[in-house]
C-alpha cells in the first residue's frame, strides 16, 4: 500500500452511497486514512466551516445542495476558512 495520501485530509461528496464507497476505496490504496463521506453538500459545507479538508471530491448533482453550489461556497463565502483548497473536483458519470 502507498502512503502518498497519508497527511491529506480528503472530503468525499456524492449522493450516490456506492460511488463514494469505491472512490474511499481507492483513496485508502493511496495511502490516504483521514477520509470524511458526505451525502450531500449542505452537510459537507457544515462540516467544512468547522474542519476544512485540504481535497474535496464531489458529486456535481445533489439535493438540497449540489457540488458546484458547494465548490462556489468553498471558493468565495466570506464563511469559507479556506477559499485556497486546492484540488477540488467535481465528477459526473453519465
Amino acid at each position: 500500500m502507498s502512503d502518498y495520501l497519508r497527511h491529506v485530509s480528503i472530503m468525499i461528496v456524492d449522493d450516490q452511497e456506492f460511488n463514494a464507497k469505491i472512490l474511499r476505496q481507492m483513496l485508502r490504496v493511496l495511502g490516504a486514512s483521514d477520509l470524511r463521506v458526505f451525502n450531500n453538500g449542505e452537510d459537507a459545507w457544515e462540516a467544512f466551516k468547522e474542519r476544512p479538508g485540504d481535497m474535496v471530491i464531489t458529486d456535481r448533482k445533489m439535493q438540497p445542495m449540489s457540488g458546484p453550489t458547494l465548490t462556489n461556497l468553498i471558493r468565495n463565502s466570506p464563511e469559507s476558512p479556506n477559499v485556497f483548497v486546492p484540488g477540488i473536483l467535481v465528477k459526473e458519470f453519465q
